[in-house]
């Protein structure tokens, strides 16, 4: 009786395989009419692989990477127009849809970076990073440049003339 009462409390996972698709659904393992199990919650789908050609993976992955668009750009405009450049406001919906397309990749088996990622990511930064331009780095004025490059060179004559005179005696000083 106790057996009976643990197997109703417990579900168990069950794959189903056809020519196209696996299946892992939820199953009551109890069934009094002697009827197979009946699915009550499927818990996973997803198409097999061996059965799936270069093309098929490579169709779905680019017909996928929309969805993964569409959560970034809904992250993205919440982030007011002049956080944009800022890298802490924008790092976190960035690593999300970078997740997100890696993720659907391996899901599929399909490779990563791949140029249905490369034309996602490159429509984000034109449509929301073409106005963050880096600082263009300049030189230090003279008075700063001039000291930084003539102090070494002045160094290594008196370093070389110093080793030089030390190991002239031929004895190792410690």
């Amino acid at each position: 009786m106790a057996l009976r009462l643990f197997g109703l409390l417990v579900c168990w996972a069950v794959l189903k395989k056809d020519s196209y698709f696996v299946t892992a659904e939820l199953i009551n393992p109890v069934n009094d009419s002697g009827e197979k199990g009946q699915p009550y919650v499927s818990a996973y789908q997803a198409t097999s692989l061996l059965n799936r050609t270069k093309e098929d993976i490579e169709n779905w992955y680019s017909s996928q990477v929309v969805n993964c668009w569409n959560g970034f750009s809904q992250l993205m405009n919440h982030i007011a127009s002049r956080d944009l450049c800022n890298w802490e406001m924008i790092s976190r919906p960035y690593s999300i849809f970078q997740q997100c397309l890696e993720e659907l990749a391996d899901e599929e088996g399909y490779y990563y970076p791949n140029k249905y990622a490369e034309i996602y990511i490159k429509m984000g930064h034109k449509t929301y990073f073409s106005n963050c331009t880096s600082q263009y780095l300049i030189d230090p004025p003279d008075d700063i440049l001039l000291p930084i490059i003539f102090a070494p060179i002045c160094i290594i004559p008196f370093l070389v003339t110093l080793v030089v005179w030390k190991s002239k005696n031929g004895k190792p000083q410690i």
